[in-house]
This record gives structure tokens, sequence and C-alpha cells, in this order.
């Protein structure tokens, strides 16, 4: 059978934490564990995980004593060490402010039971999108988020989006062990483990919301407009021209690992992203068509292709040369 764990970072959470609490609490599959690990909160969240482990033997709370940063992706990159040395077989990124669906460890168990395995697996399933208060629904993730067709969702696509929330994800100890250890350069810990799922193996969908996904000010990534992507380029955003270089860097580091891991043809695959990098502005361009980036959304293109121009010379500085 498998050992679902649920990998929780949390930080000043406290006024959420009991929602989600009660969710997982609520699961029509009981077998899971849970690791928590709090980023140094100055709220009740502490107390509160150690109130939930006292009563539950199925939750770790994990004491460290060390604070990586506020932040989701390196509070999340420290879980996934913790995870390589628990006994599960099926992990779960979990957000400390979203809610449960009751059946999403048991539909997630049900879509892998038949896939191979022994090749790095990720399962994503769509998110129900609601406010603060969970008082007004506010669509799914996959509809307002700018999700490109099926064929479409390829390496180079990936490499160019976060297109997965890590709450949507599951994922098993192949992919786990390939992604852990997170380097520096990585922007997300869900960015880095789609990259690394897409090239190496595949990426199980499941379209039914499995998790109420809540949009408030305080989200460290959320639903994306496309009119934004047009207005952060207009406005020169420098941290979205920011991103934009770092993703290049990302994607270098996922093709590192995966050499090293033995997985060459997939490292091949986001070297294809990694090239628009090196190449002059016009070559670049028709690599990107060839592609296939961003080509199903008019908006999310001409983004893209006018960062790739204009941010062609940092790219290319910064660009390692083989």
């Amino acid at each position: 059978m498998q050992r679902p764990t649920i990998l929780l970072a949390t930080f000043n959470g406290e006024r959420f934490l009991r929602q989600l609490v009660d969710s997982i609490d609520g699961q029509t599959f009981a077998e899971w564990q849970v690791l928590a690990r709090d980023d140094g909160s100055e709220d009740e969240t502490g107390d509160l995980l150690e109130r939930w482990a006292k009563r539950d033997s199925r939750v770790t709370v994990i004491r460290d004593g060390k604070r990586q940063s506020p932040s989701a992706a390196s509070n999340f990159a420290a879980l996934l060490d913790e995870a390589v040395n628990s006994d599960g077989d099926l992990f779960f990124f979990c957000d400390q402010d979203d809610i449960w669906e009751p059946e999403k460890i048991e539909v997630c168990l049900s879509a892998i039971e038949n896939h191979n395995a022994s090749a790095p697996l990720l399962l994503v399933s769509n998110l129900k999108l609601i406010d603060a208060q969970d008082s007004r629904d506010l669509g799914t993730f996959w509809d307002s988020n700018m999700m490109p067709p099926l064929e479409k969702r390829t390496t180079a696509e990936l490499c160019s989006r976060n297109l997965y929330p890590g709450c949507s994800m599951a994922f098993n100890r192949n992919l786990l062990e390939l992604a852990a250890g997170v380097p520096s350069g990585v922007i997300m810990h869900d960015w880095w483990l789609a990259i690394l799922a897409q090239a190496s193996s595949r990426i199980i969908e499941v379209p039914r919301p499995l998790v109420r996904y809540r949009q408030h000010s305080n989200n460290t990534t959320g639903a994306t407009k496309w009119w934004r992507e047009l207005t952060d380029l207009v406005q020169g955003k420098g941290r979205q021209n920011l991103l934009f270089c770092q993703s290049f860097d990302q994607a270098e580091a996922a093709a590192n690992r995966l050499v090293v891991r033995g997985h060459n043809a997939a490292a091949d695959a986001v070297n294809e992203f990694c090239t628009l990098a090196r190449l002059p502005r016009g070559a670049a361009l028709r690599r990107m068509w060839t592609l296939g980036i961003r080509t199903y959304h008019p908006a999310l293109f001409l983004t893209f292709a006018f960062r790739l121009v204009l941010l062609h010379r940092r790219l290319r500085s910064s660009a390692p040369t083989s």
C-alpha cells in the first residue's frame, strides 16, 4: 500500500491553518503522515502544529532550529531533504492556507495506481479558486491561468512558465530523489519538480479540483491573468525581468541535475530551452517559435518574445558557452 506523506511548510499561518488541519484530518484515505516544518513564525503557528502532533501520531513537526528565510521555496526545499529519509512513497506539497477536498489523497492514489513506479512521476490536479474567507467561488485555476493545450505542455514550455502550483502536486519517491538537494538557482520548488518530471518522464493530470486554493494578499503565488503579463512588460517591472533571466539559470540547473543522474535525453530537452539565451536575437526568436513556446496565446507569446529581445544582452553575458 502507498504511504502518502504530506509536506507542510508554514510561516505566520495561524489565520488559516486550522481549516487546513481539519481538511487533512477529514481525508477519506486515513493512512497518511505529515512532515511539518515551520520557518520561524512569529504568531501561534508553531504552537498549533505542536498541538496537532501531540494529539495525532501521524504528524511530525521538524525541529531543526534553522531558519532558511521567510520563503516558501526554501522551506519546501528543506522538507524535500527531510522526506528522503522518511518511509513515504507518495508525497504531497501542502500550503498552510488552502483547504483539501475530502477525497484528495484517495483520488490521487487511484490516478497513479497503474503507472510505472520506477520512473519519476508527477501528478497535478486542478484547483478551485476561493477568496480569503472561502465565501466566493472564483472559478478554477486551469481556466484562470491560461493553461496551454495538452500537446503544448512541453519541456520547453514548462521551463518558460511555472504552470502547476505545489499544492496541486503529488509525486513519487523517484522524483523526490531526483529533485531533493534543490540548488540555489531554483526559483520555486514546484517549478523545479515540474521541469524535472516533464523532461525525464511524464506528468499525469487530474482535471478535478482537489484543493480550494485561497487567493489573498499574502499568496507567494496565485492565479495570473494574461493582461498582467502585458502590464508588467509595459511598466518594465524589474522583478518580472529578473525572474525571466533566472528561469534560464533554473533550466541550466535542471539540465545539470538530469545529466548527473543519467537522464541525458531529458537534459537535451531542457537544453533546447537554454539555447535561447545563447543564440543571436533573430535565431532565438525563430527557435522560440519552433519550440512552440507560448504559441497558444498571443499575449503570452509577445511578452516572452519581447523580453527575449530586450534582455538579450543580459542573457548572453550570463549564459554558459557550452
